[in-house]
Formats: structure tokens, C-alpha cells, sequence
């Protein structure tokens, strides 16, 4: 159970992290 808790974790900081990687992206940061 807390291994598939990390992994949901981990997926929801890695889509965080592509979220925003898009975002700067976009603004041309």
C-alpha cells in the first residue's frame, strides 16, 4: 500500500513538474 501511495505521489510531482515546464515554455521564461 505505501509503495503504490509513493508511486501515485511520484506521478502527480512529475506531472506537476511537466505542467510547469510547459507553462515556462510558453512564456518563454
Amino acid at each position: 500500500v505505501l509503495r503504490a501511495e509513493r508511486k501515485g505521489l511520484e506521478m502527480h510531482y512529475y506531472i506537476d513538474n511537466t505542467k510547469a515546464r510547459q507553462i515556462v515554455e510558453i512564456l518563454g521564461l
